[in-house]
């Protein structure tokens, strides 16, 4: 884990370098150096355009490696700090749709979100944020399992599309409520002992609502945690809520929810 993501640090560093001297011009092009009136380097930097670049540069190296890949990737719109933030899988894939990277889609409008998010008194959608753990397109879970997530030669990917959604849930959307959904995603924010990944450290959180809640203290100390170059979590005291979409019969509440983020 150590070793690749110190690859991944090298390959964003080299990116970085790259892109400078691009922008740089030649020394006998220099121009002179004037007072600028423009706030066009005070302007914060767009969020979607990181998450698209990032992207992009995944499937520069991986988007061949096999079919599913080669479908490219497609991404929830995240562009400000949200309470909740609810963690799927991966986006799916019909036969109907079209090859190639999508453009970034809204919060989706699906029964599944609409029950923990909308009841008759409670809509808590405007509060709410959806991300992927990954960004490639397949529906059938046990089929991108085989070919992405478990196959030992998509490694490297894992690890860096991990990170990369780490840092957007860390530096972008903040929640103070995080819900799995699936739970091969459990082991990804390090829920499951055997595993590190993202690395979460937790602590059991008082009962309040039917559901077992655990809050985000820290990043545990084991050496194969990725993303080492996050010494400090940005959602410590953040709450979590690890289910499985497929008891969605003990689904927290809107109100429920409510109460957690009080």
């Amino acid at each position: 884990f150590n070793q690749i993501n110190a690859l991944i640090s090298r390959s964003r560093k080299k990116r970085k370098e790259q892109k400078m001297k691009q922008t740089q011009p030649l020394p006998e092009e220099t121009p002179e150096i004037q007072e600028s009136t423009s706030d066009e380097d005070d302007k914060p930097i767009d969020p979607e355009t990181i998450m698209q670049s990032e992207h992009e540069y995944l499937w520069e190296k991986y988007g061949n490696a096999n079919d599913i890949m080669k479908r490219g990737y497609n991404i929830c719109l995240n562009t400000k700090q949200k309470d909740i933030l609810i963690v799927g899988y991966n986006p799916s894939f019909n036969k109907s749709e079209s090859i190639g990277n999508q453009p970034p889609y809204e919060l989706p409008d699906s029964p599944l979100l609409n029950q923990l998010l909308v009841s008759p008194t409670t809509d808590l959608r405007s509060r709410a944020a959806y991300i992927d753990l990954f960004s490639f397109r397949e529906s059938d879970h046990t089929k991108a399992n085989q070919q992405v997530v478990l196959n030992p030669q998509m490694f490297s990917y894992v690890v860096e599309q991990v990170c990369l959604t780490q840092n957007m849930i860390e530096e972008l959307i903040r929640p103070k409520l995080i819900i799995v959904l699936n739970q091969d995603s459990w082991a990804y924010f390090g829920k499951l002992p055997e595993f590190t990944w993202m690395g979460y450290r937790y602590l059991s959180y008082p009962k309040i609502i039917s559901n077992e809640v655990w809050r985000i203290v820290d990043y545990s100390k084991k050496p194969d945690r990725i993303n080492i170059e996050r010494e400090q979590t940005n959602i410590k005291n953040s709450l979590a809520i690890f289910l499985s979409e497929k008891d969605k019969a003990h689904f927290p509440t809107p109100d429920e929810l409510t109460k957690l983020l009080k």
